[in-house]
């Protein structure tokens, strides 16, 4: 009797492994709803990414997981349904976002949620917590500014990723359509590119690599820089009033996609000069795509330093920085190896061509002209004084007298004669420039509705409307160079360097009916402005250019700052006032 209950045990523990196997898998993979990260945003709006993280034990890992989105309006209802996979450490990433036929004909803001569970039922199942979703933009959405900005420290190329940053206010969920041109006497559209804004409504930031892709310019673009801005615009106009705000330019080199910044030209340049600021000769055999190639730096990066530098071990060349110990594969010894080299102009007068170096020239003999007449006079006063009433004597004495005071009277009329000339081309024209090196115009920013014709902020539509000095541009007249600190302005290009055009509330007002913002320092702008010290270009803020100190591609206007060592001068005007033995002074008006 106790043989057959021994075997009617071992029957029945055999019969519970037989009829139920062990399944390693059931119930093994859990989904932690303890340390969940539900939602990474509270409220999106349409087509707007919104991600999460759901952590699992590793019995999870590299399973698929099955993602199913409910709304709730009155009742739930299914949205749809996503199949992701998890991580090799159990976790799973989501990343998603709801469109209009995701809710049907419902309106207003939708609260939505989702389940996962893995796909073989493995694992337990999580429902999350609820994120809004606004179906509609509501209110009225207002574009206050736009700016170019990058992350790159080498020189702006084709093929360079840039920002295009647009500040809104209640623009949630509103859509922005950017349309790139470049700006010339006829601004041709390049490129459009879309955007959307977060729920927050306040900051778009939409990169757009910088390309000639639809350049349909006249004149073939090998010969001129680009000078790129854009237009962002966002509303319907049917109920959403349209609005639009202007960037800034930024200035790309042509023929730059493969580095080389100074080949917007017909004729290849004997030297070559690329984006990390490298520069060789590129030989006869030779063309400037293939010197600059490697030397693209960062320029094609989107973060900073990222490129590599100019410096490249391993490419064959011998270059600046590389030495045997710490490139050996490229630095042999006995190789020739490229260092940068250059001659400090001697000149003080920084001649760079030969107009320049006849006007040093020239005023280095009248300046050694004078004390030379001057010594001759007391010459033949000396002789005159040693006649002893000799004829001979006396004579030669009155002949030295005469060609000295001759030769000193040409000297100096000669000079007058190029003052009175220069004196009178200048009659009739605009009157003195003022400490700024600006037209002394009257400027329109009142804030009132009462304007002056032609002035600064003043409606035009051609050049024909604005006081001499100004041009026409956005529908407003605007200096030379840029208006000023807090002069009226209708986008940034109506601005100076380094300024942006604020239409926030605080800087609106209303000229000749149209509604203007206000220029304003641009704060967040890295890199030098005019005056700071700087080694190249990409030092300074972009629509300036180092030569010594950061200044203006056209020379710094008058009352701007200047060293008297720059190579060409800092100053339009050409003439750099410094006090004692200051190197460091002033741009004024050339004598």
């Amino acid at each position: 009797m106790k043989n057959l209950s021994k075997y009617f045990v071992v029957v029945v523990i055999a019969s519970v492994f037989l009829l139920f196997p062990k399944n390693n898998a059931q119930a093994a993979c859990i989904f932690n709803e303890a340390f969940a990260n539900w939602w990474s945003k509270t409220t999106v709006a349409l087509n707007e990414s919104v991600g999460f993280t759901v952590p699992g034990n590793v019995e999870c890992a590299n399973k698929t997981v099955i993602v199913e989105f409910y709304g709730q309006s009155g009742f739930d209802f299914f949205i749809k349904t996503m199949s992701v996979k998890a991580n090799s450490s159990g976790n799973t990433p989501v990343t998603v976002s709801f469109s209009a036929t995701d809710f049907g004909v419902r309106s207003g803001d939708q609260r939505v949620y989702y389940k996962i569970k893995t796909e073989d039922g493995s694992s337990n199942q999580l429902t999350s917590q609820d994120l809004t979703v606004r179906l509609s933009t509501g209110g009225s959405c207002t574009l206050t500014s736009a700016q170019w900005r990058w992350n790159f420290r080498n020189e702006k190329i084709l093929g360079s990723p840039l920002h295009m940053m647009v500040s809104g206010r209640g623009c949630a969920g509103y859509g922005v359509s950017f349309k790139i041109y470049t700006d010339d006497s006829i601004d041709y559209e390049i490129d459009t590119i879309n955007g959307t804004f977060d729920s927050t409504g306040t900051s778009l930031d939409v990169i757009w690599v910088a390309n000639n892709r639809n350049d349909s310019r006249p004149i073939s673009s090998s010969l001129y820089n680009y000078n790129f801005y854009f237009i962002a615009s966002a509303g319907t106009g049917q109920g959403n009033a349209v609005t639009k705000v202007t960037s800034d330019t930024v200035m790309i080199p042509t023929n730059s996609q493969n580095g080389c910044i100074n080949c917007n030209n017909i004729f290849a340049p004997s030297t070559c000069v690329c984006a990390d600021n490298f520069s060789e000769s590129r030989g006869l055999a030779s063309s400037c795509d293939s010197v600059c190639s490697s030397h693209i730096g960062d320029a094609k990066s989107d973060t900073l330093g990222t490129g590599g530098g100019g410096m490249v071990c391993g490419n064959n060349r011998c270059e600046t920085g590389e030495s045997p110990i710490n490139c050996p594969a490229d630095c042999k010894p006995g190789q020739t190896q490229t260092y940068p080299f250059s001659i400090e102009n001697p000149l003080k007068g920084g001649a760079n061509d030969f107009t320049g170096l006849v006007k040093i020239i020239a005023q280095w003999l009248f300046n050694l002209a004078i004390p030379i007449a001057v010594a001759m006079i007391v010459y033949s006063g000396i002789l005159f004084l040693t006649a002893q009433g000799e004829p001979a004597k006396v004579t030669k004495a009155k002949e030295v007298l005469k060609y000295a005071v001759i030769g000193l009277a040409i000297i100096l009329i000669g000079s007058g004669f190029i003052t009175l000339i220069q004196s009178i081309l200048e009659l009739g024209s605009s009157s003195p420039a003022s400490n700024s090196g600006q037209p002394t115009l009257p400027t329109n920013n009142t804030g009132g509705n009462t304007a002056l014709l032609g002035a600064v902020g003043g409606k035009c539509t051609g050049d024909r409307d604005c006081f001499t000095g100004l041009k026409c541009q956005d529908t407003i007249c605007k200096r030379g160079t840029g208006n000023l600190i807090n002069e009226p302005c209708n986008s940034a290009r109506n601005c100076d360097v380094g300024s942006i055009c604020d239409k926030s509330d605080l800087g609106l007002q209303v000229i000749d009916g149209q509604t203007l913002g206000t220029c304003l320092l641009d704060n967040n702008v890295t890199g030098g402005r005019i005056g700071d010290v700087c080694e190249r270009d990409s030092n300074c803020i972009s629509g300036l250019k180092c030569n010594k100190i950061c200044q203006r591609r056209d020379g710094n206007l008058i009352g701007e700052p200047c060293v008297n060592t720059a190579p060409g001068g800092n100053c339009n005007s050409q003439a750099c006032s410094t006090f004692g033995s200051n190197v460091v002074g002033t741009c004024v008006i050339k004598p």
